[in-house]
């Protein structure tokens, strides 16, 4: 089965970001930094967060699942999201 997808550009993430709520902000710089599904984000947990150097995060998604995985997200997209908690 294929699925069509559309990448979004760097203006359209821009434009998102510039009528989105806090919430909203997180959510999108979290999925555009790490490259996660958006089904990874419901199961997530500030523990599944690792600062690792220059404020980089290690995520793992699907912790709590065999079929865990890493990624990570950018400077900002962790400042934004996790670190005002």
């Amino acid at each position: 089965m294929r699925r069509d997808f559309h990448v979004y550009s760097l203006q359209e993430v821009k434009n998102l970001l510039e009528f989105a709520d806090f919430r909203e902000r997180a959510i999108i710089l979290l999925l555009e930094s790490s490259g996660m599904r958006a089904a990874g984000l419901l199961g997530l947990q500030i523990r599944d967060f690792q600062v690792l150097q220059n404020n980089i995060a290690k995520l793992t998604v699907y912790a709590r699942s065999n079929d865990f995985y890493y990624t990570f997200c950018t400077p900002e997209a962790y400042r934004h999201d996790v670190s005002p908690l």
